[in-house]
């Protein structure tokens, strides 16, 4: 499991972690610093066996966005990721993004032509050139935008290999709530990478909108 301070201050969080029947069975508290990350490679691993709900709280003024691997005994798995559910008047993200990752694995410039249906997200992504930890320059993805008191957070995931890519905006220029506005808009924030080789990548990222926006 990884977590992500989204916040430029740093503190403490809580982890509880609850069995199948939703009996409490571990608690521990880690630190984490600003822009901060915290890694447990068997988050479960205090209490083998077991399975079920596990709680991730902040304590005081952090934003937290926590991205698990789960993997099956028969060697399936799958990402999944926590954060706060969005409300009705979402973001529009859907049109053809381009723009740049920057962190230390990742250094590319990137297309992404995304759909949307309410919070969540589905598209393409494309190298259009630079350093990418995955082969290849074309790759499907699905996720979820969310909204939180400190900004705005998008979650893509795809298959084959299996990765995560979540971005973090403050704030939107120039798009307002439910806005339908085509090209010219831009984000920019965090970048947090992770995939089932192990390779991480923390960094920024900034994007504009180039295409016009595609109405579902």
């Amino acid at each position: 499991m990884i977590v992500v301070n989204i916040a430029s201050t740093g503190g403490t969080f809580t982890i509880t972690i609850y069995d199948d029947s939703g009996q409490l069975i571990s608690t521990k508290t880690a630190s984490i610093t600003g822009y901060g990350m915290y890694i447990d490679d068997d988050i479960r691993g205090s209490v083998p066996g077991s399975f079920g709900q596990i709680v991730i709280e902040p304590n005081g003024d952090l934003l937290l966005s926590a991205n698990s691997l789960v993997v099956s005994h028969n060697g399936t798995a799958g990402f999944f990721p926590a954060a706060s559910m969005p409300p009705a008047n979402m973001m529009q993200m859907a049109g053809e993004w381009q723009g740049t990752l920057s962190g230390t694995l990742i250094n590319a410039h990137v297309k992404m032509e995304m759909f949307q249906e309410k919070g969540m997200i589905y598209g393409d992504l494309e190298m259009m050139g630079g350093t990418f930890p995955i082969p290849g320059t074309s790759f499907q993805f699905s996720g979820e935008m969310h909204v939180s008191s400190n900004g705005f957070m998008l979650q893509v995931h795809g298959e084959s290999p299996l990765y995560s890519l979540t971005l973090y905006m403050p704030s939107f220029s120039g798009m307002p709530m439910g806005g339908m506005q085509g090209q010219g808009m831009q984000i920019q924030g965090q970048m947090l990478y992770v995939d089932d080789q192990g390779r991480k990548d923390t960094g920024t990222f900034t994007m504009t909108r180039t295409g016009h926006i595609f109405h579902n």
